[in-house]
């Protein structure tokens, strides 16, 4: 049998969404975990799935693997937790088969200054009543709306877009492996997309802005220029947001450049 704290940490998983949707990962720590799996033939997936029920649902920096404790892991899984195993797989595999770009590209003007992002992820709100901050805020360091350009960060079919009461003009895409991806506080939309609209991992979906907070259309001005990024993903048939910033912090190594 597995140790008792993993056993239990897979059997009573649901108790454990919070840490899952944190998703709190360390760069380093998750190369060391790939480069681990490459040297043994592991599936990487389930390598991070192993890794995340081992250390509290996180990569640490410093991180230690043994490739017998994995194995044994393995062999020793109580059939009763296979299923939570592999579903956790599935979304480690979706994060990263699906995700390519940081969303915002750097400009080719050395002069322009760049952006900034902190982990403000379930962070207390109250526009249109108490709530979360189900995501990561990405602000512009020259506050001037228009000026940012927003990529996508992974292929996908757009299946919401425009106005919001909260997000003002949004644009929702779902990936290949089944995230929904979530911008909203667009200025502008490069073209007039539309439900059904195939876009390609880089794509051009408009620029940074800071519209919403209202019923009416168009409403600007409300809040810094910035980009709210969610990333949600239905998990045993419930949609769950993941927490971004780690993400980011990742995804930060794979910048696009664009002139502006």
């Amino acid at each position: 049998m597995l140790n008792n704290m993993s056993v239990l940490k897979i059997s009573d998983i649901d108790n454990s969404i919070e840490e899952i949707r944190n998703f709190k990962f360390d760069s380093d720590g998750l190369s060391k975990l790939f480069d681990f799996a490459g040297e043994n033939d592991f599936d990487a997936y389930e390598t991070i799935a192993y890794t995340m029920i081992s250390n509290n649902f996180e990569i640490p920096k410093n991180l230690r693997l043994n490739k017998d404790k994995f194995i044994n892991f393995r062999k020793n899984i109580a059939t009763d937790d296979v299923e939570d195993y592999l579903l956790l797989v599935e979304l480690y595999a979706s994060i990263f088969n699906d995700l390519t770009y940081f969303p915002i590209p750097k400009s080719t003007n050395p002069k322009t200054k760049y952006i900034g992002f902190e982990n403000s992820f379930m962070d207390a709100r109250s526009f249109g009543g108490e709530r979360s901050h189900e995501g990561t805020d990405i602000m512009a360091l020259e506050n001037v709306a228009g000026k940012y350009p927003i990529v996508s960060m992974c292929e996908g079919v757009v299946e919401q877009v425009g106005w919001l009461k909260l997000g003002g003009y949004r644009i929702g895409i779902r990936s290949p492996n089944g995230l929904y991806m979530y911008y909203a506080h667009l200025d502008s939309y490069v073209k007039e997309f539309k439900p059904g609209d195939y876009v390609k991992a880089g794509e051009m979906l408009g620029y940074m802005g800071d519209t919403g907070y209202s019923e009416i259309e168009g409403t600007k001005g409300n809040f810094p220029v910035h980009l709210h990024l969610g990333i949600y993903y239905d998990y045993k048939d419930t949609e769950i947001s993941i927490n971004p910033y780690y993400i980011l912090l990742y995804l930060k190594n794979n910048l696009l450049y664009y002139s502006y």
